[in-house]
């Protein structure tokens, strides 16, 4: 099977933190800062890389409360 195919075939499962600002309709540095502060899991796979179960658990944990102090 083909890169290309497999990559039609799985579903996106890493994004980097634009990618993750997009997602949250954030910004870069809020993502940075919430991944520093340990809200958002991340790993460092040369750039850091945040999963997609990581983003549906922060939205999970999350929900209802005010993270204005994170915004940047």
């Amino acid at each position: 099977m083909s890169k290309e195919t497999m990559d039609k075939k799985l579903p996106e499962m890493l994004f980097t933190a634009e990618e993750t600002a997009r997602i949250l309709k954030s910004n870069t540095n809020t993502i940075y800062k919430l991944i520093r502060e340990g809200k958002l899991q991340a790993l460092k796979l040369g750039r850091l890389k945040v999963p997609m179960f990581a983003i549906e658990n922060f939205l999970q944990e999350n929900l209802g409360k005010d993270l204005s102090d994170y915004v940047c």
